[in-house]
């Protein structure tokens, strides 16, 4: 049966307030060992916090710790990298020079086998021209030749006026044309005469080179130029007086009709002497051997056969040649000297004087070999082949006054 109320109504409530403490306390009991688990759970989380710090910062370091011997590795590196960059770049540059190189070599080769063509090309252009210019030399020696033979004309009238006319020739020389009076008695085929006077050059003994007495020769030159003058004109000697250095003027009178023939021969006249003074002017400086030139009448170094009215007026080239083979030279006042014993000087030398007779009309171009004589002054004995060799039958073609002086300096020589 169901209890009373009110009878268990005490029991019932001490069993049950009894009750609710045991719940209470298990509850409780529960609560605390829930927390007793939470605070476990708490301090294991809390060292595994701390550990998962402390690993991070471990991780932290040794990342850091790889970054810092990344970077001393690249530091330690970077020399190297760097010098094996620069080795690369190097030997990258050596390939491109080495093909610049081998490129310029090869425009360089172009450029000498173009020079090498070049140069065959100018030496032929030279031997042309060389050619060229010898043989204009050789055709204007001809014409020149030619022009004096045929005598002609180089003057030139440097001034006219209504009674004179004056002229300038080769060498200096000047002539004057004027109108004469009728009183100077000519017999002349022309209605007129006319005076001719010639002013000869003054003598210029500072361009003499080695002629000796320069003035002397320039006067028997224009001397014998004036002769000729007069014979065209069939004139005497004592009509009219050949000029000199002290009186340079000479004159003579003739017929209108004779002065173009007149002024033809003084022209051709004016050229051949201007032409034998050159050349011995010139003997020294083109032949170093030759130390003294003089000319000299023929009366003066022999007889001479008498000569025809129209023939050549002959004349004597005595020409000093001399040569040291010593470096102890003596300076003797008069040049080289032979060695005299007794005087200590010691001179290896030749000298030699060679005499050639030539014509006033010819001279230079052609000499009288058969007049030849060679002195012999000192030396080792070089006039005999000298001689031999200026007489030689076989070198007629070069028998000009030149050839025949360097002929003979040659032997000079070569008899060192």
């Amino acid at each position: 049966p169901p209890p009373n109320p009110s009878h268990n109504h005490g029991e019932f409530s001490q069993e049950q307030q009894q009750q609710q403490q045991e719940q209470s306390k298990e509850l409780e009991e529960e609560l605390l060992r829930e927390l007793q688990t939470t605070r476990e759970a708490l301090k294991a989380e809390e060292s595994a916090s701390k550990a998962r710090q402390m690993r991070r910062r471990q991780l932290m370091h040794r990342s850091e710790l790889q970054r810092l011997d990344q970077m001393f590795q690249e530091l330690r590196e970077a020399p190297e990298r760097r010098a094996r960059q620069e080795q690369q770049f190097m030997e990258r540059k050596l390939r491109e020079t080495k093909a610049d190189v081998e490129k310029e070599k090869q425009q360089h080769n172009l450029l000498r086998q173009k020079l090498k063509k070049l140069r065959a090309r100018g030496e032929e252009e030279r031997k042309v021209l060389k050619e060229t210019k010898r043989r204009y030399l050789k055709l204007r020696r001809k014409r020149v030749n030619l022009e004096i033979s045929r005598s002609a004309k180089t003057c030139i009238i440097s001034r006219a006026d209504c009674t004179s006319i004056h002229l300038s020739l080769r060498g200096s020389l000047s002539a004057r044309l004027e109108q004469a009076r009728s009183s100077a008695g000519n017999s002349g085929s022309g209605g007129g005469l006319v005076r001719l006077l010639v002013q000869l050059p003054k003598s210029g003994e500072s361009q003499s080179g080695a002629i000796r007495n320069y003035s002397a020769v320039q006067d028997m030159f224009y001397k014998i130029l004036w002769q000729r003058v007069l014979r065209t004109a069939q004139i005497g000697e004592g009509m009219a007086a050949a000029g000199s250095s002290r009186n340079p003027n000479t004159q003579l009178v003739v017929a209108d009709g004779d002065v173009p023939r007149l002024v033809r021969v003084l022209d051709h006249g004016a050229v051949r002497v201007w032409h034998q003074l050159r050349t011995l002017r010139l003997l020294a400086k083109d032949h170093q051997e030759v130390m003294r030139v003089e000319v000299l009448p023929v009366e003066e170094v022999g007889e001479q056969e008498e000569k025809k009215e129209d023939e050549d007026e002959h004349f004597i080239v005595r020409v000093t040649l001399a040569y040291s083979r010593s470096h102890n030279v003596y300076n003797a006042p008069h040049g080289i000297e032979a060695r005299q014993e007794g005087t200590g000087q010691r001179v290896d030398a030749s000298r030699i004087s060679i005499d050639l007779g030539a014509a006033w009309n010819s001279f230079p171009e052609a000499v009288d070999v058969s007049t030849i004589k060679v002195h012999q002054s000192c030396g080792r004995g070089e006039a005999q082949r000298v001689l031999a060799a200026l007489q030689d039958p076989s070198k007629a073609s070069k028998r000009d006054f030149c050839s025949l002086i360097r002929t003979a300096a040659d032997i000079m020589v070569a008899g060192s």
